[in-house]
């Protein structure tokens, strides 16, 4: 299933305004010696902000849904496998977990940090966009600890009303 969140980062010499995959892992590390003035907190934060809209807008890249559409895409495949399992078994669900644990650890940390960053810069509608990272880092919270099996579990402890509930 190559389905789920994708975020890249583009290497450091790669010219391309598009996100790319690394081709293989770096061969060399090196001290970078001119040191340029470091960018002040409101300009890391402000390329945060637009590198989260640029991925939630994206819709794919090299084969692979990012953004809105991956949860599209990922919450269909939990229909279909839902539907189509019979009394079979659900053999991706080490890769759902896996894509269910990323996801909930990602916006937790998106929480903190901009809880942090609003507490030092008052956003403009800070607390909605808080609000609404808490009650989407609640539900996923409960989606895991009430609905979905261990990661010790088997693909048979999966079952139609799980993967559907989950979508």
């Amino acid at each position: 299933m190559r389905t789920g969140l994708v975020s890249c980062v583009a290497p450091i010499f790669d010219e391309s305004d598009e996100y790319s995959l690394a081709e293989h892992a770096p061969w060399l590390s090196f001290f970078i010696e001119k040191k340029d003035k470091p960018l002040v907190t409101e300009e890391l934060f402000n390329n945060a902000l637009r590198i989260a809209v640029q991925l939630g807008k994206t819709d794919h890249f090299d084969g692979y849904k990012s953004g809105l559409s991956a949860f599209d895409l990922w919450i269909k495949e939990l229909r279909h496998y839902s539907v189509s399992m019979g009394t079979g078994e659900f053999k991706h669900h080490e890769v759902n977990l896996t894509l269910s644990n990323c996801l909930l650890d990602s916006r937790k940390a998106a929480q903190r940090y901009l809880t942090a960053m609003n507490a030092h810069f008052k956003l403009k509608n800070g607390d909605l966009i808080l609000e609404g990272y808490r009650k989407e880092v609640d539900m996923l919270t409960d989606t895991q600890e009430r609905l979905l099996p261990s990661f010790r579990s088997s693909p048979e402890s999966w079952t139609k009303e799980i993967l559907e509930e989950q979508a």
